[in-house]
């Protein structure tokens, strides 16, 4: 009973942390911890970047920059291992659309402490491109609300320092407020660089439950240089009368790896970052992670995970983005060694989903013709290579394959059909310990799929149990060879006892002990 007692004790003690601010850089209400795996990783320095659909949250002008469709996710463990054992968390859904007359964008986040106190943001963002800056607004709905325990209900009186049976006045209204606020920006290209002033709370919710509590206004200045390889970021963030400096970058280790870091220092408050972000055509997965060198202490930092998703071109923004493409790759006439090797992998990949698309309209097999040719449309085409010729050439065929064959329907099995059929067949051959025909199955699959992990692993089971199977039958005949030499030496008949630990040694040349026994033979028929 005293255990829950003080479980509880120390629980309230994490709530009132958050009401009163102690830390004000880390309990305050919505602070800003960031949204997303990938700003993490770059110690939220976002705002002259915002370019992806985390734009919703950092900067909504960045989404007047997106020319595809994109929704991202992410969840986030605050603060592991504080000492009253807190469960922290922050989980979040961004959108963003591009439509004619501007790109808009929704959000939700979502931060919680452990049941106890919780934080809701529903956001509406909109951009539009104008002549010299991008600008953008977001409209946000945000609620707060306080979990009910016996300490809300039966509250300690301030002059007897004893529980008095009476609730806590601070919730005489209720345990959640609600509030409507609204965030500007502006962002601004010049060549590499890229400017960004975000507005946060510029219409701030009154968010008090009993007395006024109106959230600051928080003025985030950033500047970025970005290149085709990688991003340098830094910025400024002005909260009442504290501020803090970020930094953050973002480097293009491979076409399809990426690594982060950054660095955040103010009053009461430094942090350092990492992350990382695999993309694999469509889909990027995300890691971040932040360690605080202040402030907070005893903890093992806050751990971010994410997936994001960018989907093909919209039909209305197909020639524009061709033709900035075009105008882009026309300009960069000099091509360093690195950009050349980014070009004929990229180059190589695409050919590859093109080639396999021609060889499915051969066989009448237009399901999957028309699959892999829009894996060349929408491929992740690096920013330094999208202008090639070939490269775009390779895409405009795909597109007019498209077209060409519209909705025909194949005249023999898919390739998805023949790959489960070679597939269920060797899974049998496997289970009847026949190995060698369940290998030979699983390459039939790899023959129409290289890249099919599972029959990849499968055929590594199988040659490992193969191996295995060798292996014992080396040893059995081993032992049948050893018995009968040992046998044959017994009764004396020692040159055919050495045969058999000759064949011993032919199985394996290391057997020390059969060579051993072949010496002693030979010394028994020497003295015969």
């Amino acid at each position: 009973m005293m255990k829950k007692i003080i479980k509880q004790i120390i629980a309230l003690t994490a709530l009132l942390l958050f009401m009163l601010a102690a830390t004000a850089r880390v309990f305050a209400s919505f602070e800003d911890l960031g949204a997303g795996a990938r700003a993490a990783g770059m110690a939220n320095a976002f705002t002259a970047i915002a370019d992806d659909a985390y734009a919703v949250y950092y900067n909504p002008a960045g989404l007047a920059g997106l020319r595809n469709p994109e929704a991202a996710s992410s969840m986030g463990k605050m603060f592991m291992n504080l000492s009253d054992n807190s469960d922290i968390g922050d989980t979040n859904l961004m959108m963003a659309y591009p439509l004619k007359f501007a790109v808009m964008g929704i959000g939700v986040k979502n931060f919680a402490l452990d049941g106890y106190y919780g934080e809701n943001q529903y956001a509406f963002a909109a951009a539009r491109r104008f002549r010299y800056f991008d600008l953008g607004v977001s409209l946000k709905q945000m609620t707060v609300e306080y979990g009910s325990t016996k300490y809300t209900a039966n509250a300690i009186d301030n002059n007897t320092g004893f529980a008095g049976g009476a609730g806590d006045p601070v919730f005489d209204s209720g345990l959640s407020k609600s509030g409507f606020g609204a965030d500007a920006g502006i962002l601004k290209k010049s060549g590499d660089l890229s400017f960004g002033i975000a507005l946060q709370n510029i219409v701030a919710p009154d968010m008090g439950l009993k007395e006024t509590y109106k959230l600051p206004l928080r003025i985030k200045t950033g500047m970025a240089l970005i290149k085709p390889g990688y991003k340098l970021s830094g910025e400024y963030n002005k909260e009442e009368s504290a501020g803090s400096f970020r930094l953050g970058a973002e480097v293009n280790v491979l076409t399809f790896f990426r690594l982060r870091g950054g660095f955040e220092y103010g009053p009461d408050i430094a942090n350092i970052s990492a992350g990382a972000s695999y993309r694999m055509n469509l889909f990027s997965f995300d890691y971040a992670f932040t360690l605080p060198l202040s402030g907070v202490e005893e903890t093992l930092g806050n751990h971010w995970i994410g997936l994001s998703v960018r989907f093909g071109e919209l039909p209305e923004q197909v020639m524009a983005s061709e033709k900035t493409i075009r105008e882009s790759g026309a300009a960069r006439e000099k091509k360093d060694p690195m950009t050349e090797k980014i070009r004929k992998l990229t180059l190589k990949n695409m050919k590859r989903l093109y080639l396999l698309a021609l060889a499915a309209e051969k066989r009448g097999e237009y399901e999957n013709a028309r699959r892999y040719h829009q894996q060349v449309i929408v491929y992740n085409v690096p920013t330094v290579v999208s202008g090639d010729p070939e490269i775009m050439e390779l895409i405009s065929k795909s597109r007019e394959a498209q077209d060409k064959h519209g909705d025909r329907v194949s005249s023999a099995p898919t390739d998805i059909e023949r790959m489960k059929k070679h597939f269920s067949t060797a899974t049998e051959y496997y289970k009847n310990k026949e190995y060698e025909k369940a290998v030979k199955e699983w390459k039939k699959v790899l023959e129409i799929d290289p890249a099919h992990k599972l029959s990849l692993a499968k055929i590594a089971l199988a040659e490992a149990e193969l191996a295995e199977e060798k292996e014992q039958d080396k040893l059995k005949k081993m032992k049948e060879h050893f018995s009968k030499a040992t046998v044959y030496y017994i009764k004396g008949e020692y040159a055919r006892a050495i045969k058999e630990w000759q064949k011993v040694l032919e199985l394996d040349p290391s057997h020390e002990l059969s060579r051993q026994k072949i010496m002693q033979a030979q010394e028994k028929l020497k003295n015969e």
